[in-house]
């Protein structure tokens, strides 16, 4: 049986959260990623969103290493699907607040200049940061920057996140960008 769009898209995201590759995300694959992020998104520029940056992915782990079954530090491909398949039924969860997190934080980030909203160029940055190479980056970009086209702004973000976590929309924006990642490796 092919997996839902929904499985797909967390597939997709899961293998960008898997740095390494090793076929499970710990700690390490968490701080890396944010590491990489701060990198593309010249947080490291800025300190304090450095360590926000940080938090919000140490908080994301924490929430994470609840699925660790075994408790050998790891959350299996499985565990991560399972995770945000729960998520999808009952996006008022706790577990909504950590993508909240992740998303203020990624939005800061990419905001380089500090205007409230994100150009394309931004875009694509924070994109490439999670191995978004692909030709739908700038499609996505276009659905959401509906009240002006060179950027997105903050409700538009927020409309385009939720798209990634929750929709069963494979035409959507969010469906088209988890659709195109590839695991950019440590």
């Amino acid at each position: 049986m092919q997996p839902s769009i929904h499985e797909q898209k967390i597939q997709h995201l899961f293998r960008s959260f898997d740095v390494d590759g090793s076929g499970y995300i710990d700690k390490a694959d968490l701080d890396a990623m944010a590491d990489r992020v701060a990198k593309e998104e010249r947080c490291a520029q800025d300190a304090k969103k450095c360590e926000k940056l940080k938090a919000s992915f140490q908080s994301f782990w924490q929430s994470m290493s609840t699925l660790d079954k075994d408790r050998d530090g790891r959350v299996t491909q499985k565990e991560f699907v399972d995770y945000f398949a729960q998520l999808q039924k009952d996006p008022k969860a706790n577990a909504s607040q950590v993508v909240s997190s992740i998303s203020n934080i990624l939005f800061t980030c990419a905001d380089h200049n500090g205007s409230g909203t994100i150009s394309s160029d931004e875009f694509e940055g924070l994109c490439k940061a999670y191995g978004i190479t692909n030709g739908d980056v700038k499609k996505a970009f276009s659905k959401h920057a509906r009240s002006d086209p060179s950027k997105l702004s903050r409700t538009e973000w927020d409309a385009l996140v939720k798209e990634m976590f929750y929709s069963t929309d494979p035409n959507c924006a969010g469906s088209m960008l988890l659709m195109g990642v590839q695991p950019a490796r440590a």
